[in-house]
């Protein structure tokens, strides 16, 4: 059902109906599945969510997309490359 042209792809796994709203609002539903419960919602979207309309996630043109970050917590298991430190 979800390959049809009525569902659109949001993440890996999970689809909206293609009617839904490219909205700010929409945007940010969007990302909540790849939130992992250490994580958090950041920058303009969290300011967004917590009611600063103008921050609308636009550019000041008014049209091109700010990136939607997301910060993932700590300790997610993260290994070091064999021979490599992460963090020279």
């Amino acid at each position: 059902m979800t390959r049809s042209s009525a569902w659109r792809r949001t993440t890996r796994g999970f689809f909206v109906p293609a009617a839904a709203p490219d909205s700010t609002a929409q945007r940010i539903i969007d990302v909540v599945p790849l939130i992992p419960a250490t994580g958090a919602l950041t920058g303009w979207a969290a300011g967004f969510v917590h009611g600063v309309d103008l921050l609308d996630g636009l550019e000041v043109d008014g049209e091109s997309r700010l990136p939607l970050t997301i910060n993932l917590g700590r300790d997610l298991g993260r290994a070091e490359p064999a021979g490599r430190p992460l963090h020279p």
